[in-house]
């Protein structure tokens, strides 16, 4: 998991009931976040596999009591405390890229952690 001296903060508002995700733009990158139960899960948008919008894909509970994102497209399941794939079998050698989220307990916000700023952050236009 990444470092928290690099998070955004985020504030989307949704039912605990919920089983879809929610799609956010956050160091600009596309993330989909999920909640169930309590915990809030951040993962990469697309899908390893295909490019598939994972913020629309189901959450599954697997039999070892892990969750998983489910792609809408083809059916892929990725960890959403890992990122690995576990459905097909053949192969967990792909990987969605997994954030860390902290919740605001007071007010709700979401810091999401980064390994880095993106560097467009410190780009200078052009004139």
């Amino acid at each position: 998991m990444g470092s928290w001296q690099n998070s955004v903060s985020k504030s989307p508002r949704r039912r605990a009931t919920l089983r879809t995700g929610c799609l956010v733009k956050v160091n600009e990158q596309e993330v989909a976040l999920f909640r169930f139960g309590n915990v809030v899960y951040a993962i990469s948008e697309h899908c390893p596999h295909s490019g598939g919008p994972l913020h629309i894909g189901d959450i599954e509970s697997l039999p070892d009591q892990s969750l998983c994102v489910r792609c809408p497209y083809h059916g892929w399941k990725f960890n959403l405390v890992t990122g690995r794939c576990h459905h097909p079998k053949t192969r967990q050698d792909l990987s969605a890229m997994v954030f860390p989220v902290k919740v605001n307990p007071q007010n709700g916000e979401l810091d999401i952690g980064f390994s880095e700023f993106n560097p467009f952050y410190f780009t200078t236009p052009l004139a």
